[in-house]
């Protein structure tokens, strides 16, 4: 394939104006494919409504220009939702072609990591393809996406070929203890929350209406009995887990297990997958060379020792653990996941696994080093996001059938109140 930009090295090539960097962005941007670097420019609210999902870019004949370096520094300062990535900055980048959408995954050098999504019918994963196979050292080709399965979402991404792991350096040995009740605690709660509303509901109704509402009680029996089952299925895990600069090994305390060996050499496929409203909360999968499965287990944080972190050197220290800690003040707990990934030798092989869309994509989890900061995202996320639900869900029935009837607002609308105040006061 010839070079895009051969004939104009000084142009850069619009990809797409469907860009966004999350699934629900309010407005998207154009992604422009540079000599230099990538640059993206916001188009603003009313653009993107107008676009909605139609085709934003012929891509027979892509608007192609020059931008000066000024031009740059401006549109990257004059908008939050703009941005300037170099090449020089790029560590690591995987573009895949799905279904309906192309998405780009970048590593910074300081730290960050970036996602750039368009629309499948926009195009221009070829010209992004041949300038990161050219440009980034180890990047691995254009990967595409097969489909969905009827029930079990995107089939997962071809494994890696295996090889030599990517250097990185492990020089501590880190034991790490957590105990697993076998069933998620804060679904737990919410649902316990959901049960007594429709309990109240119920016996409002009763004191007010002189009546009840079966429907309230059917409910309520569903949630009990669905998280009676579990807890009864449950099986607690009392767990260890030792990580080590040629190792690690893992143990079940409570069922005495064997002890489960995974040396760094012969690591495969690192996956973190979603077990509900508990974002601290993963199931990590972790699998050898050959793809066989060594560790499957739920985690969340755990308490850690470092038998010999004062061996450790400090700009490996600032590079990987949390903020704020040190060799001689290192943390007393930790997430499970993050620290795998930390050890993990091959970056290029972990996998964040998306239950709620059914996708697995390269590593979007937190990492061990931003940990905390990431942890008050998710929290804030979550609850803003289900105190919109909550009143986007009074707002339909106010709007569909008028002011609710004062004992319906004692009976429906206060517990819905409650449920709003906590998860603002949460996302504090």
């Amino acid at each position: 394939m010839s070079d895009p930009l051969a004939s104009r090295p000084t142009d850069s090539i619009l990809i797409a104006a469907s860009c966004s960097t999350r699934w629900f962005d309010a407005a998207q941007s154009e992604l422009w494919l540079c000599p230099a670097g990538l640059l993206r420019r916001s188009i603003g609210i009313w653009a993107t409504v107008r676009h909605g999902t139609r085709q934003t870019v012929d891509p027979t004949n892509r608007p192609r220009r020059t931008f000066s370096q000024d031009e740059i520094a401006r549109a990257a300062a004059v908008r939050q939702r703009n941005g300037w990535i170099p090449w020089s900055q790029i560590l690591r980048a995987v573009l895949i072609e799905g279904v309906t959408d192309c998405a780009l995954h970048l590593e910074l050098a300081d730290g960050r990591r970036v996602k750039f999504m368009w629309l499948r019918i926009d195009g221009g994963q070829d010209l992004l393809d041949e300038q990161l196979k050219r440009t980034i050292p180890g990047y691995q080709g254009l990967r595409r996406s097969r489909g969905r399965r009827l029930f079990g979402g995107f089939r997962p991404t071809p494994p890696a070929p295996t090889g030599t792991p990517s250097p990185g350096d492990w020089p501590i040995t880190v034991v790490v203890r957590w105990r697993d009740p076998g069933w998620n605690v804060r679904d737990a709660r919410w649902l316990g929350y959901l049960a007594l509303a429709m309990v109240w509901a119920a016996g409002s109704e009763v004191v007010l209406e002189r009546r009840l509402h079966v429907g309230f009680l059917m409910v309520v029996a569903l949630i009990v009995g669905a998280e009676g089952w579990r807890w009864l299925r449950r099986r607690p895990v009392h767990a260890e887990l030792s990580l080590e600069p040629e190792r690690l090994r893992f143990r079940d305390l409570a069922a005495q297990t064997p002890v489960a060996e995974l040396r760094r050499e012969q690591a495969g496929d690192l996956s973190a997958a979603d077990t509900g409203l508990d974002w601290r909360e993963r199931v990590v999968i972790l699998t050898d060379d050959r793809g066989r499965e060594v560790l499957h287990a739920r985690a969340g944080q755990a308490s850690v020792s470092f038998l010999d972190a004062a061996t450790a050197p400090e700009a490996w220290w600032r590079a990987v653990m949390p903020d704020g800690t040190t060799p001689q003040t290192p943390p007393s707990e930790a997430s499970v996941a993050a620290l795998l990934a930390a050890w993990w030798p091959r970056p290029e092989r972990r996998w964040s696994i998306r239950t709620e869309i059914g996708a697995r994509v390269p590593w979007a989890d937190a990492q061990l080093r931003d940990y905390a900061a990431w942890n008050r995202s998710q929290g804030r996320r979550n609850a803003f996001l289900f105190a919109g639900l909550l009143t986007m869900f009074y707002g339909v029935s106010l709007a569909l059938f008028g002011p609710w009837p004062a004992p319906s607002l004692i009976e429906i609308g206060l517990p819905g109140l409650i449920g709003i105040v906590v998860l603002l006061r949460a996302a504090r």
